[in-house]
């Protein structure tokens, strides 16, 4: 709006995880108000404020790293049981991240992270998309 053009798609969807004032208040004033990094965490815009901001890089990367330690097979269907969930109502929701659930039942990573666990050593993926 402070550049002319009309906020919908992007408050559109922080609104369905925000308290819907804190939205409208950041859709009318848009670059009159800078929201602090502090203030972002508590709406749930962001999951991590890194302190200092020059270890922002490495904290990124180490994230990164802890996630790709992960069954690719797994996080694939996670999250796009997830994405489903965003447009739908919670049973409808259950039904599809159970879809997803039994769509991967067989994979050999089913096997091998228990397996890992239990051996007490890092597990090895197996990605058969």
């Amino acid at each position: 709006m402070s550049v002319g053009q009309v906020t919908a798609i992007e408050v559109i969807g922080l609104a369905r995880k925000m308290p819907f004032e804190s939205v409208m208040r950041m859709a009318l004033l848009g670059a009159h108000e800078r929201m602090s990094a502090q203030r972002a965490y508590e709406l749930g815009m962001i999951s991590q404020v890194v302190d200092p901001p020059d270890q922002l890089r490495d904290e990124a990367q180490q994230l990164a790293e802890r996630i790709a330690r992960n069954s690719p097979t797994a996080m694939r269907a996670t999250k796009k049981a997830l994405w489903a969930a965003l447009e739908m109502g919670l049973t409808d929701a259950c039904r599809v991240g159970a879809q997803h659930l039994v769509g991967v039942w067989g994979h050999p990573d089913q096997e091998e992270g228990p397996r890992a666990f239990v051996e007490k050593r890092e597990p090895r993926w197996q990605d058969l998309q």
